[in-house]
């Protein structure tokens, strides 16, 4: 057989390597770029400067609340934090600092109670709370921020949910035990995740 009957297969075989090449770095491109937008669509709990993440999730587990909200739920796990860290909390949005709790706790509206429910056979049980947006950017970016507080009792729930700011929190807990607090979910408003939105379909 001569190199001329070669040529043929031999261009062929480079033929398939080249594409075989192109469709894995094709591939890869698009690994990078689902990637990228996971990192955008990643939704984080944290402590001050981002640290330490206490709770995540992804806009893209998320579902429309109406036609103006987003609800993200986050991924259970056993972070259980102390209800007077509340004001360190941050909420991070694809690498991007979208609302500290600080400014929520500090609102006069910041706490609203929702139920409360005894887990047993005592008065202790967990209740249900709602931290609402200070909207501090424009447009706000997060609705309100829901959870759950306890093991506490009723009358302690009941002059929980009646405070208005994070300095009667604070006086509240200075000579006891603060119960823990659990993030739930979180509501975003529509108009200030646009670029998100956009990634979600």
């Amino acid at each position: 057989m001569s190199g001329s009957d070669l040529a043929p297969f031999v261009a062929a075989v480079l033929k398939d390597r080249t594409i075989a090449g192109m469709i894995q770095e094709n591939n890869e491109l698009k690994s990078k770029l689902t990637d990228r937008d996971n990192e955008r669509l990643l939704v984080e709990v944290t402590g001050q400067h981002g640290s330490p993440i206490y709770y995540k999730g992804s806009m893209r587990n998320g579902g429309r609340c109406d036609d103006d909200h987003w609800c993200v739920h986050l991924e259970k796990n056993d972070t259980v934090l102390s209800l007077i860290l509340l004001s360190d909390l941050e909420i991070w949005l694809g690498g991007t600092l979208v609302e500290q709790f600080r400014y929520i706790t500090d609102n006069l509206t910041g706490l609203s109670g929702r139920s409360f429910h005894v887990d047993d056979g005592s008065n202790t049980g967990i209740g249900g709370i709602r931290f609402m947006s200070a909207a501090v950017r424009n447009p706000p970016v997060v609705y309100c921020t829901y959870g759950r507080i306890g093991p506490m009792l009723r009358t302690d729930y009941e002059e929980l949910t009646a405070m208005t700011n994070v300095t009667q929190l604070m006086d509240l807990y200075q000579n006891r035990t603060a119960p823990g607090i659990f993030i739930e979910y979180i509501i975003f408003k529509n108009k200030g995740i646009r670029g998100i939105m956009s990634l979600l379909g």
